[in-house]
């Protein structure tokens, strides 16, 4: 079975696409409106033109007034023609006239400017003017003095008015084409504008690798495309950084691995030849064993720590009973290596402390100081306004060839380091609780720990 690539639309397309249905959506929505206005606007306009020439043919008729009554029509008449001659009267000012007649009491149609108008046709444009609405009827008495001298009929074809809207519906459409062609091309170019930065940074994201940095695409767009180019950028130093720890990991866990291992293999095969004092290589073997199964325990958890996958069973505690925890638990290790602990802590407050990773981180630190103090380490804890402080010194050597910046990471190990993971699980458990750890050179000498919570 053959399976088609199915095509893709890119994001400057659809909304070029999302344009040109909107670009549409308006036009028929504006051509309704348009019509529909237009109709009642120039229905309005008509009615309001009958009514003015209405007035004008009232006035002519007022200044007949003295001319024989069976003069007054012929009058009224000829003014009629000459005026709309001279453009002076007429419907909408100059597209299109309406009808007018003159009929005497006696219902004679004096003049009309249809010709063969009759009193029958009349009645039914009247009534069609009522029932279909299809004309504009207008009915007004000639009048002089007390005199009634008949009456005059204007009127005219509601679709003679409409169809004005045809004029501006052309110019509405002319303009309106321009108009959309203009900004089609304009929406062609930010189309372009947007999809061309957007295709860059999905090639560079389809060919991005490991082993080389993102190069620069030169997007500056200044919006949301820029922020996103920024954000993979920075992503992509985060992996290769990842993907470089990682693999220092590897070779740094197989290092420490294979060291204990050879150990166990060597004594191993000396007590199965028969080489040596087998109850001294079983200790050695039994040593090496806690040794590797302690790397293999701090790996587990250093790798749950930075994967959040350990869980943190955070109880109300004090921090300085912790730490004395910790002192305590280290006394044979400073005894043993002569080491004198001077420890003071102020103002103590509750926390939610996970008590068994603290007093493992506390270990950890106090562990490292204990290997490198000549005679002392102190240790200070107060709190502040914003911070509590805990500081770690010794009065050893100190961190020397910026040892300092190095010492949290995986496998490090100074000069009498044990594991090299165990600093790093420090780190993490501290940062786990909210707070931070660095490490430096006391003003005094030797090596300083400062915690901060």
């Amino acid at each position: 079975m053959i399976r088609t690539k199915k095509v893709k639309r890119t994001i400057g397309k659809k909304l070029l696409y999302s344009y040109l249905i909107i670009l549409f959506v308006v036009f028929i929505a504006s051509l309704s409106i348009y019509n529909n206005i237009a109709r009642t606007y120039l229905v309005s306009k008509a009615e309001q033109s009958l009514d003015d020439e209405v007035k004008e043919i009232l006035r002519i008729v007022h200044e007949s007034e003295r001319l024989p009554r069976e003069k007054v029509f012929d009058r009224v008449a000829e003014t009629i023609v000459q005026a709309r001659f001279a453009n002076e009267i007429r419907l909408a000012g100059r597209y299109f006239d309406s009808r007018i007649a003159l009929i005497t009491n006696s219902g004679k149609i004096r003049y009309a400017s249809e010709r063969n108008l009759t009193l029958d046709q009349l009645k039914s444009i009247a009534q069609e003017a009522i029932d279909d609405n299809a004309y504009i009827f207008k009915r007004e008495s000639l009048t002089i003095g007390e005199k009634n001298l008949g009456y005059i009929v204007l009127y005219t074809p509601v679709e003679d008015i409409v169809s004005m809207r045809r004029i501006g519906l052309q110019a509405f459409t002319i303009s309106f084409g321009l108009g959309a062609v203009l900004a089609l091309l304009i929406s062609i170019f930010f189309q372009r504008a947007i999809g061309h930065p957007i295709k860059k940074l999905g090639h560079a994201m389809g060919a991005y690798s490991f082993k080389e940095p993102v190069a620069d695409l030169d997007i500056h767009t200044g919006d949301e495309i820029e922020e996103l180019y920024d954000t993979f950028r920075r992503m992509s130093v985060k992996i290769q950084t990842y993907h470089s720890q990682q693999k220092t990991f590897f070779q740094n866990a197989s290092h420490e691995l294979k060291t204990p291992l050879m150990s166990i293999q060597g004594y191993a095969e000396a007590i199965k030849d028969g080489v040596g004092e087998p109850e001294e290589s079983l200790d050695i073997i039994i040593a090496e064993s806690q040794r590797l199964k302690k790397i293999v325990e701090e790996m587990i958890l250093l790798t749950k720590l930075e994967d959040e996958q350990e869980s943190f069973e955070l109880t109300p505690s004090k921090l300085g009973e912790i730490l004395q925890g910790a002192v305590r638990r280290m006394h044979p290790v400073f005894n043993k290596n002569h080491v004198e602990v001077d420890i003071e802590i102020q103002d103590e407050v509750d926390g939610l402390y996970d008590v068994d990773k603290m007093t493992r981180a506390f270990i950890n630190i106090l562990g490292n100081c204990a290997r490198y103090a000549n005679s002392k380490v102190k240790i200070r804890a107060y709190n502040t306004d914003h911070a509590k402080y805990i500081e770690i010194c010794d009065d050893g050597p100190g961190f020397q060839n910026g040892e300092a910046e190095h010492v949290f990471e995986r496998f490090y190990k100074g000069r009498q380091g044990g594991t090299g993971i165990g600093l790093t699980l420090t780190k993490a458990i501290i940062e786990r609780h909210s707070g931070a750890v660095v490490a430096g050179n006391n003003s005094g000498g030797g090596a300083k720990f400062t915690l901060t919570f």
